[in-house]
């Protein structure tokens, strides 16, 4: 009791002291008439405190521990509506405390629990200024589920008498929700096909087996394991819970021939890939422009035109023409031809025989030729064996697919004779949905293309220009270029190209329809790059050319000598009279006329402008070598006379002036 009154006077002296500094406190009970009182001035700007939301007893008796449900962490707000939010749980009695934000309370929120009332500041629990209590509204009353059931209808992979269950099966439809087990469910009606049909409880009370059937319908039944669906399935027993369901056998209707709802062409303008083997010596045919002309001289055994066209479909899509249809054929003289299916009917691959369709005989009628064979040896019906007809074997298409209802078709085509005389135009054959037409192909006309030309790379001004490719043009020809970069444009007026890099290049010719090339198809062209070095001129040295003479004398030779002032022997090139020479002396033994001629020898040598280049010489005999006198000489000595002095004298003169004749020659041979 000493312990009671104590707690209770600390509470009232520390709400006294709370009012005199001038805190606000608040209360409030919803439901139990706590009142709520919230003081502004108990708030500042630091986070003094934190709300604290609890799980309490029934009617709020004190019953601890409570259980922590949520709190507002550090908060400067003493109202106790902050955690109104989380008390959300229905029939739920809640009470809230403020607590001062310290170690003590944030050691009783590691906790999450509440031991008893007086735990942290203010006022611990159960202070009518510092808590409230919640009450929420109580929770509705609980209604039991209802049983439902769902119905899986399954499908078994090969039909069985009725009772027998084969495995897998597979799950073909889900009937859910069902207010009472029922196996009267829609179940597919495909012939030959057998069904089980199973009742399932899908929701009973609490328990939901949806999510468990629809995982069972997804995987299938593997086989007789009730512990793939035993517990799921409604109770009642065979008849109740589940059922089998067979549906009658199917019954396969026989096959027909389809009607073509589109049809295929071949257009031939003569008979190449056609067989004609079979057309024998007087039989003939020509594709013209009305159709394929087929004619035979005469009515012998050699008299037959036959043509086959390789192919391959099913007989049932031979299509429903009859042959009339099937044969566009204007007959000149005679019969037409028949009309060929060379068939295997048993579709190994290897044909088995002709049948054979003649407009006489009805227009639906297909007799089998008498070298033709039947797989199997079926009997065949009253109906395919009556006379009348081509052989005693023959019936409509839809009567050979009764019998060989995978026969296919090998080839097709026409047959005129043997032994028929007959002339006549195939416009048209039309069988397994393709239409055969013959048109024959006009005369072409000759056409040739010219001969194209080509140009090389060039340096001009310096800069290296591209060749260029020129073609012909001619009418009903064309052409395409191609070269080192792919298809080359030209010009399809003047025939020519743009600027072209040095390579090979071909031009192909081809000619327009309605004509043939008579030149060659392709040409080959080549365009050669430039042989020398295009960009800046390059200097070379200038070359003077040097012209040099002796004369005639009375006892040596005359010479002249070409030169240059480079000493370069292949700097100048030189002619002599109209004869190229090389530099060097020459001798000239007799008066003659020497005419001289120099050019420089580029590119790598120049003259300089206005540099002679052309030399005449001319070559005299010396003159004082004719007029000296000749002394007469007896017996190797002069001719002398008596001992007169005069005479001596005379021969002294003579000599002397002899001697100067002499050194005046030597001079003036020198001085030249």
């Amino acid at each position: 009791m000493i312990k009671r009154l104590i707690a209770a006077f600390v509470a009232l002296s520390l709400g006294v002291a709370l009012a005199l500094v001038g805190a606000g406190a608040a209360n409030a009970d919803t439901n139990n008439s706590d009142s709520k009182n919230t003081d502004s001035k108990n708030t500042d700007s630091a986070k003094n405190y934190v709300l604290v939301l609890w799980q309490a007893s029934p009617n709020f008796t004190p019953k601890f521990p409570q259980s922590y449900v949520a709190d507002t962490g550090p908060t400067n707000s003493t109202s106790l509506d902050q955690l109104d939010g989380k008390a959300t749980s229905c029939g739920t009695s809640y009470q809230v405390d403020l607590y001062a934000n310290d170690s003590t309370t944030a050691s009783l929120l590691s906790g999450k629990v509440l031991n008893g009332s007086g735990q942290s500041w203010p006022g611990g629990a159960y202070k009518s200024s510092f808590s409230k209590h919640i009450q929420t509204a109580a929770c509705a009353p609980v209604v039991a589920a209802s049983v439902s059931y769902e119905t899986i209808v399954w499908s078994m992979p090969s039909p069985n008498n009725g009772t027998v269950a084969t495995y897998p099966q597979h799950g073909v439809a889900q009937y859910k929700g069902e207010a009472t087990p029922t196996l009267d469910v829609t179940v597919p009606t495909t012939c030959g096909t057998q069904y089980q049909v199973d009742v399932y409880v899908q929701i009973n009370g609490k328990v939901d087996n949806t999510a468990a059937l629809d995982a069972l319908f997804a995987t299938g039944l593997a086989g007789p394991n009730a512990a793939q669906d035993g517990k799921y399935l409604a109770p009642g027993g065979l008849g109740q819970a589940w059922k089998f369901v067979k549906n009658a056998d199917c019954v396969t209707p026989p096959p027909t021939v389809q009607a073509c709802t589109t049809y295929g062409s071949v257009v031939s303008h003569d008979l190449t890939g056609w067989n004609t083997s079979d057309t024998r010596a007087t039989g003939h045919y020509a594709v013209t422009a009305d159709g394929l002309h087929i004619w035979t001289e005469g009515a012998t055994s050699t008299d037959k035109v036959a043509a086959y066209y390789p192919t391959d479909f099913a007989l049932a899509h031979a299509g429903t023409e009859t042959v009339g249809a099937s044969l566009d054929y204007t007959a000149t003289t005679g019969i037409a031809p028949g009309l060929q299916q060379v068939v295997d009917f048993n579709n190994d691959g290897t044909p088995d025989g002709i049948l054979v369709g003649e407009a006489v005989y009805g227009g639906t009628d297909w007799w089998l030729s008498n070298s033709g064979t039947l797989p199997g040896s079926p009997t065949l019906p009253a109906s395919m064996t009556t006379g009348g007809f081509g052989s005693a074997r023959h019936g409509t298409l839809n009567d050979w697919l009764a019998l060989y209802p995978n026969a296919h078709v090998l080839a097709v085509g026409f047959s005129l004779g043997s032994g028929v005389h007959a002339d006549g135009i195939v416009k048209r054959i039309t069988l397994g949905c393709v239409n055969y037409t013959f048109v024959g192909t006009p005369s072409l006309l000759d056409v040739a293309a010219g001969d194209p030309s080509n140009t090389n790379q060039l340096c001009t001004d310096s800069q290296l220009v591209g060749g260029v490719i020129t073609v012909v043009i001619t009418p009903h020809v064309g052409y395409q270029i191609t070269g080192p970069n792919g298809v080359v444009p030209f010009n399809g007026t003047t025939g020519t190209t743009s600027s072209l890099a040095p390579g090979a290049y071909t031009v192909a010719v081809a000619a327009d329809t309605g004509y043939k090339l008579t030149s060659p198809a392709s040409f080959p062209l080549t365009i050669a790059a430039y042989d020398g070095v295009c960009g800046q001129l390059v200097s070379h040295p200038i070359v003077t050319p040097v012209v040099t003479s002796s004369q005639l004398g009375c006892t040596a030779d005359g010479s002249y000598t070409l030169s240059n002032d480079l000493n370069a022997p292949n700097g100048v090139i030189w002619t002599v009279d109209g004869s190229p020479v090389a530099p060097g002396t020459y001798s000239v033994t007799s008066a003659r006329t020497v005419t001289i001629h120099a050019d420089p020898n580029g590119p790598n040598f120049g003259f300089s402008f206005g540099q002679q280049q052309d030399w005449t010489l001319t070559f005299a005999t010396a003159a004082l070598c004719s007029t000296l006198p000749t002394l007469a000489l007896h017996d190797g000595t002069l001719a002398f006379t008596g001992s007169n002095p005069t005479g001596l004298l005379v021969l002294a003169v003579f000599l002397a002036l002899f001697g100067l004749v002499l050194v005046l020659v030597r001079r003036a041979l020198a001085l030249r």
